[in-house]
């Protein structure tokens, strides 16, 4: 089987409109839409993927383009037939602050609220 995603970003400011522009376009299966007060979103109709300028995560790439005290949270979301579905979502700053959350977190939190080994939750998975 394949996997299938797909993802976006929220709107938000960059540092350099045209060399995002450029850059965006340099990248496989991302659409770049403008919103308003200069903002920007990006759709990734395959996931997102490495950058092939550098071979780094787009998610990472994004970190140098983003307007200081601005934020752009992607998301993704995919599947591989019905044995898996995931899902994750990252905020990156200008800074390089990175946090990120999954689908997957929601065994451990389970585990912890019922206080269960986590080995006794069965995946939503085969």
């Amino acid at each position: 089987m394949n996997y299938n995603a797909l993802g976006r970003t929220n709107y938000f400011r960059v540092k350099d409109e045209q060399k995002f522009r450029d850059w965006a376009a340099r990248q496989r299966c991302l659409e770049l839409v403008e919103g308003t007060a200069h903002t920007f979103c990006l759709l990734a109709d395959e996931g997102f993927q490495d950058d092939p300028d550098t071979g780094v995560l787009v998610q990472y790439a994004l970190i140098e383009h983003i307007a200081p005290g601005d934020v752009a949270i992607i998301t993704e979301s995919g599947h591989e037939g019905l044995r898996y579905t995931v899902g994750w979502a990252i905020s990156v700053t200008s800074e390089g602050e990175v946090a990120a959350v999954d689908t997957c977190s929601i065994y451990a939190l389970t585990a912890d609220k019922l206080n269960r080994p986590i080995d006794q939750i069965s995946r939503a998975e085969y």
